[in-house]
């Protein structure tokens, strides 16, 4: 870690706010993302882990980023986004987490803004979100999956996973996000 095509921050590089420095990247046994971020201004350095239990498949853990432009979010129940392809017969995306960053708000999004992450032609969303989008502000937040239960059917076979909102295209708003995925594939 990091591998290319993925996020592929390397030590030194520079974190979104230009006085803040990523200052380490570890990978550990059962730890995938170990990060520390220094902001120059305070001089505080934050710890960011996220614990990733060591099974055999967790060699197999994969982030991207995905940049969604204002212009895009606008059309997202009409257009809806393919955050990552389908990974091929009998195999399935796990989302394992996920983080949203809305950027260069002038106008908060409105109406239609729940956010959504589903595998296609799944019944229920993996994600869904309410607070990143009327962000009236600059914002950097976990998102928080849904618990399906016995409800319906959240991860299907050999299907893209998907960004979109639940009903309607957004109203006015403006502001770019960055969704950052990690996740596994997994064959069934």
């Amino acid at each position: 870690m990091p591998r290319d095509g993925y996020w592929g921050v390397d030590r030194d590089d520079s974190v979104d706010d230009v006085d803040k420095q990523l200052v380490s990247l570890y990978e550990k046994s059962g730890i995938r993302i170990f990060m520390s971020i220094r902001d120059f201004a305070s001089g505080i350095a934050t710890l960011i882990t996220d614990t990733i239990p060591d099974t055999p498949d967790s060699a197999n853990v994969l982030f991207k980023k995905v940049t969604i432009p204002s212009a895009q979010v606008l059309t997202l129940w009409s257009a809806p986004i393919t955050a990552i392809a389908a990974p091929g017969v009998n195999k399935t995306i796990q989302v394992l987490d996920v983080e949203g960053k809305i950027s260069s708000v002038l106008t908060p999004y409105a109406t239609n803004i729940q956010l959504e992450m589903t595998t296609a032609f799944a019944t229920i969303p993996l994600i869904r979100d309410t607070q990143l989008l009327p962000a009236g502000t600059n914002r950097h937040i976990k998102l928080t999956p849904i618990n399906s239960g016995i409800l319906g059917n959240q991860i299907t076979t050999n299907q893209a996973l998907v960004i979109s909102v639940a009903t309607g295209n957004p109203t006015a708003g403006d502001g770019d996000i960055d969704v950052y995925i990690t996740y596994r594939i997994n064959d069934i």
